[in-house]
Formats: structure tokens, sequence, C-alpha cells
């Protein structure tokens, strides 16, 4: 048994403690090293989460842009754009943006002045907009823009196609940036939106 020492311990109690001590060390060591790995565990998991989680926005993003664009194509088609009948078509075009969800505004432009020759929303057809537009046509006779931030119905993602057999005319879509926010909130937890 230890017995104290006026000044100290007693010689055999150091070395029970230092001994215990020297035992615990390696334990506490081992105990930190896997607190550490699960922490890394957990990190690299929640990145994985992430990228994943952006990954599946931009496929949704992407195929909501791809829906348009197809959309857009089949409305260009009608008899009333390859006609040229602008009344029959701002009708046809009236009627798809009242159909398409997130459709704001349809425009469809002269693509060698710029000129617009009738804007159309869900309601309201203008014959005369003051408002211009180029887009860069690809060689497959579409583009799509990216979100812009000014112009007439601007904050939009735009989307254009040319009317076929009629090159000179082109058929823009204005899409509400909305409609890819609401995407984002309906994937991503709320957690993560409210403090970034």
């Amino acid at each position: 048994m230890a017995k104290l020492r006026r000044g100290g311990l007693d010689g055999a109690f150091t070395v029970y403690l230092l001994l215990g001590l020297a035992l615990l060390l390696p334990a506490l060591a081992v105990a930190f090293v896997l607190l550490y790995y699960r922490l890394s565990d957990e990190a690299d998991y929640a990145r994985q989460r992430a990228v994943t989680a952006a990954d599946m926005l931009t496929l949704l993003s992407d195929a909501r842009v791809a829906s348009d664009l197809v959309t857009l194509r089949i409305l260009a088609q009608a008899s009333p754009f390859r006609s040229g009948d602008l009344d029959a078509g701002a009708r046809r075009a009236q009627e798809a943006v009242g159909l398409m969800p997130g459709w704001q505004a349809l425009l469809l432009t002269d693509s060698s002045s710029g000129e617009s020759l009738f804007s159309v929303t869900q309601d309201s057809i203008d014959y005369a907009p003051e408002l211009s537009w180029v887009a860069d046509i690809n060689a497959d006779g579409w583009d799509i823009g990216g979100v812009e931030r000014d112009g007439l119905y601007c904050p939009c993602v735009t989307v254009t196609t040319e009317i076929p057999g009629n090159n000179r005319h082109i058929l823009t879509a204005f899409t509400y940036p909305q409609t890819y926010q609401e995407m984002l909130m309906q994937r991503v937890p709320r957690t993560q939106l409210r403090h970034s």
C-alpha cells in the first residue's frame, strides 16, 4: 500500500501511476484515431451526397430544357408558322404559353433583321413589340440560352428554334427561372438552404 510521505508520494505508487498511464495512452490513441476516421467518413459521405444531388439537379434541369425545346420545335412545325399566318400563329402560341408550365412568353422574330413579329403571353398578343431578339442558332436549327437577366421577359431561361421551311423566322420561349428554383427546393434539404 502506498504511503504518503511529507513532500512526495511513495515510489511504488508512482510506478503504478506511470504504468497505468502507459497502458491508458495507447487506448486513448486508438480511440482518437477511430474518432478521426469516423468523422472523415461522415465528411466523405456528406460530400458524396452533395455531388449526387448536384448531378441529379443538373440532369433534371437538362431534361426540362430538352422538354421545352422539343415542345417548341413541335409548335414551330404547326401550319400557321410554316405558312407565315401571323394571326393564327400568335393564337397557337398563346395557347402553348397557357398550357406549358413555366413558359411566360413566346416571341416570333425575323432572324435577318432581329425585328419581332409578335410576342405572346398568356394574357396578351402584341404584334409590334419593341423587342429585338437575336439568337445564335446552331446547325441543327435551335439554341438554348442561359439565364438572361435583362430584357422584357427576364430574368428568364430562353430556348429558340427556327421555323422549319422558313429559315428567316425564329421562335423563342421565355421560361420563368422559378421553374428551376422549384426543382432545387424540392430536392435539397431545407437545412442546407438556410445558411448558404
